[in-house]
């Protein structure tokens, strides 16, 4: 299997000898081959990694500028031993005349070209205008004496043996800062910035390096490897520390840094994923160059799976959603942000229509326990007493002993009256006035049930001058797991754009956010989250047990949810998106399966490439054919990156023809 669009990428930390060209040479040599052998494609070298950066007044001297040519060259002809290998190194050059800050660019044996760095830096001790000319941006491509290209134009990558390519902009050093670089880059549509720095280690320069980056790859919407001078450089002045950071549409893949005591040239490596970059570009209209990239021709690696961080659970960025840091205040707060924003949607529709009343249905389900809380937070928004919350269970042929208990629980924990209102006797009705046998448990049997509940709530609601809150979630809008005119319809959603494991994840926050303050309401999310998703449409066992299981029939949540982000979000191919989900969950055998728990997948719990593919082949079948539903859908608040809203954020035809993404997975 081919995948088209990941390429392997590093960044060197490498512990120069400053001034010593010679020696820094064969520093280079060293971490070219190390890239190369570990299946590289791209290399990044620092700032003037050929000389270092403080030098001083070396700079002005013409045969230190020669040695550092006469370097490149050796360095050069030492590339074409890996062929594959787009290396990116510094290093001060002479061009009619006159000295620039560049970047050069080798491949196979040869120098493609130099950027130039265009923002000189002229501060404290470090005069760099004393040493080095800046090109005007808008300088129509030159060449050196010898002939190589000196311009800003980007490179575009490409594989001899497919129709993969890479498009590449090189921005030396604070050039990443400059709104005109930036604005040229836009232009460019790279899918990937270079960027060889320096920059002085200071009090808390170190997370400002790092949120530089993250946030420049999302303002830019492309990757960016970074590569920083270290500790090599001069301390007569300030104190360098080396990294390698590489960041992609705002989230820092990889960063490593050089100690004060190690001696260690370093090398930092991840996969960066191009098709999410190239979704972002495709939403925005930019004007095109017009500077034309340097093709050059490689054989692309194969992606180094191994090198992302594993996370199962993307949305929340983690690999187990029922850990986490309790002192982390970023995570801490992550629920009641959430709830919040959901909270402060809902109040403003209810405050809009002059609604008097939030009509729910409660379940004792993971959906409805969310949207309860959100009610009750919107609630207190309006300055509400708790009467402004109808909360409804509605107990069927299928409802668990345990899902009514949760749901009797949750209100009295929150205070809120509970009225229960059976479906058995309406729905017995109605299947006999159809016509329909209630021993035949099918989908008219489930609906019919389904479809009740929505009545009832809805004529509670034209009563008590209330809104129907709808409480389906991202997951089931994805795979329309829902009953048309049924829980599919409410008057508000506030779920919709939460995956099932976010859910999840929220509850398990919330569960210590309760702990002290109300034990009974923490013990009753506890129980509701460990509990197994389920409609309870069928009938229980005989101990009133759950017997209609929904990831029994559908497949895991947790890849569903990984589908999502990857394919939905990202916009990975289904190539892409199953290459990934093997390098998250793959296993040899269903022999090897661990005991595990059925609400949520443990760390290290993983899946048979069968069973993988049958559940991507469920989501993709189910995204595509079931966008009648989402099109009837009521408005729903988005607090998260991602919706399914077919009005905005994923407009196809509920008669699109899926043989072709059928055959795509069949092929995989």
């Amino acid at each position: 299997m081919t995948n088209n669009n990941f390429i392997n990428v590093s960044a060197a930390v490498p512990n120069l000898a400053l001034a010593d060209i010679k020696k820094n040479i064969e520093i280079h040599k060293e971490l070219i081959s190390k890239a190369a052998e570990r299946g590289n494609n791209i290399l990044v070298f620092p700032e003037l990694s050929l000389t270092g950066t403080s030098v001083g007044d070396l700079f002005l001297q013409g045969s230190f500028l020669d040695s550092a040519y006469s370097g490149l060259i050796e360095l050069a002809k030492f590339t074409s031993n890996y062929s594959d290998l787009f290396v990116v190194v510094g290093l001060p050059l002479q061009v009619s005349g006159r000295t620039y800050n560049v970047a050069a660019t080798l491949l196979n044996g040869e120098i493609l070209g130099f950027t130039p760095k265009y923002k000189l830096n002229d501060y404290d001790t470090y005069q760099e205008s004393r040493y080095f000319a800046s090109l005007n941006l808008e300088s129509e491509e030159i060449f050196t004496n010898d002939g190589h290209l000196f311009s800003y134009s980007p490179y575009t990558l490409c594989d001899k043996k497919s129709s993969k390519y890479v498009n590449i902009s090189i921005v030396v050093g604070s050039d990443i800062d400059s709104p005109e670089v930036l604005s040229k880059l836009e232009q460019s549509k790279s899918d990937i910035i270079i960027n060889p720095n320096v920059e002085a280690e200071l009090l808390f320069s170190e997370n400002t390096r790092r949120e530089k980056i993250t946030e420049k790859s999302a303002d830019t919407k492309t990757a960016i490897i970074s590569a920083y001078a270290g500790s090599g450089e001069s301390s007569s002045h300030y104190i360098y520390q080396g990294a390698g950071i590489i960041s992609e549409l705002g989230e820092n893949l990889v960063e490593l840094k050089e100690t004060f005591n190690n001696d260690d040239s370093l090398l930092a490596e991840t996969l960066i994923s191009l098709s999410p970059i190239r979704l972002s570009q495709r939403k925005t209209k930019a004007k095109l160059s017009s500077n034309y990239p340097t093709y050059s021709e490689l054989n692309f690696t194969d992606p180094k799976f191994s090198r992302l961080e594993t996370k199962r659970y993307p949305f929340v960025r983690t690999d187990d959603i029922r850990k986490f840091d309790k002192n982390n205040v970023d995570i801490t707060n992550l629920y009641g942000r959430c709830i919040n924003l959901q909270a402060a949607g809902l109040a403003r529709r209810i405050k809009h229509i002059h609604a008097k009343t939030m009509v729910i249905g409660v379940s004792g389900g993971l959906d409805s326990t969310v949207a309860l809380l959100v009610c009750d937070r919107a609630r207190e928004i309006l300055g509400l007493g708790k009467d402004s919350i109808m909360a409804v269970t509605m107990p069927g042929f299928g409802s668990s002993k345990g899902s009514k208990s949760n749901a009797e629980i949750l209100a009295e924990a929150l205070d809120i009256d509970l009225k229960e209102i059976s479906i058995v006797p309406a729905t017995t009705q109605h299947l006999e006035d159809i016509e329909h046998d209630i021993n035949t448990h099918d989908l008219t049997y489930e609906n019919a049930q389904a479809r009740e509940r929505t009545q009832i709530l809805m004529d509670l609601s034209n009563k008590h001058n209330g809104l129907v809150v709808g409480t389906g979630d991202l997951s089931e809008m994805a795979l329309g797991w829902c009953t048309y005119n049924g829980d599919q319809m409410s008057m508000y959603a506030v779920n919709s754009s939460l995956p099932k494991t976010t859910m999840r994840y929220l509850l398990n926050i919330a569960y210590y956010e309760y702990k002290d303050s109300n034990p009974q309401l923490a013990q009753v999310l506890n129980d509701i989250v460990t509990a197994p998703v389920s409609p309870e449409l069928l009938p229980p066992d005989a101990d009133g047990n759950i017997t209609q299981k929904t990831e029994e029939q559908i497949g895991s949540y947790t890849l569903h949810d990984f589908f999502l982000y990857h394919y939905c979000y990202r916009g990975n191919s289904i190539a892409d998106t199953f290459a990934l989900a093997k390098a998250n969950f793959a296993r040899e055998s269903s022999a090897d399966k661990k005991e595990q728990s059925s609400y949520a997948t443990p760390k290290g719990e993983t899946f048979t490439e069968s069973e993988i593919k049958t559940t991507f082949k469920t989501f993709i079948r189910k995204l595509y054919t079931q966008q009648f539903k989402r099109k009837a859908s009521p408005d729903a608040i988005k607090v998260t990156e991602l919706g399914l809203s077919a009005s905005g954020d994923f407009q196809i035809p509920s008669d699109l023809n899926i043989s072709i993404f059928m055959d795509e997975i069949d092929n995989l």
